[in-house]
């Protein structure tokens, strides 16, 4: 079973930060990951928090709460920079560890962390169009902790580069409105 913590980035232990600075580096040196390039501009002092799920002490899931201006004010994106240790393998169905979902508890930690933020908005995002998988998986997580996160039917700008990477389909608390723009 995984252990998810969450840290402020000058919070974050060194034991940590270095395996995540390995997963990083991994990821970037290898080029397997199509958005590896992502990767190379990453800095974990900018994000607003880090979350790791470990095995042990070893660091095998990251992710972070993130916010830029591009946003708005009080705006965040959750599970920003996801990645798993290279050496990190789900078991017993799709997204899960011993028929635990892995991403869950280090999610519901990410969502309880920002709303002591008292945000205007926050949300996930993914690349996908076809959302079908995403609902049902989220509406899993929604019983699961007892949240109101819902699939958005239109893409939303992420950021303000190209729209291959920056119009993606985001994941939010039903009962905040989206302040991101639309195409």
């Amino acid at each position: 079973m995984l252990n998810s913590y969450i840290f402020k980035p000058k919070e974050l232990p060194e034991i940590y930060r270095s395996q995540i600075d390995n997963i990083i580096r991994n990821v970037v040196e290898s080029k397997t990951d199509k958005y590896w390039e992502n990767y190379k501009r990453f800095n974990l002092d900018e994000q607003t928090a880090i979350s790791v799920s470990c095995d042990g002490d070893e660091v095998k899931v990251i992710s972070s709460i993130y916010h830029r201006e591009f946003f708005g004010k009080d705006v965040y994106r959750l599970w920003n920079r996801f990645l798993y240790s290279k050496n990190f393998r789900e078991t017993g169905g799709s997204k899960k560890r011993k028929g635990i979902h892995i991403n869950h508890s280090m999610l519901n930690q990410q969502i309880d962390f920002v709303e002591k933020l008292n945000p205007k908005f926050y949300f996930i995002s993914r690349q996908r169009t076809n959302t079908r998988w995403l609902k049902y998986y989220f509406n899993n997580f929604n019983k699961d902790y007892n949240k109101n996160l819902v699939v958005s039917d239109q893409q939303y700008w992420v950021c303000d580069g190209c729209k291959e990477n920056c119009l993606q389909t985001i994941i939010y608390p039903r009962h905040l409105k989206i302040t991101l723009k639309h195409l």
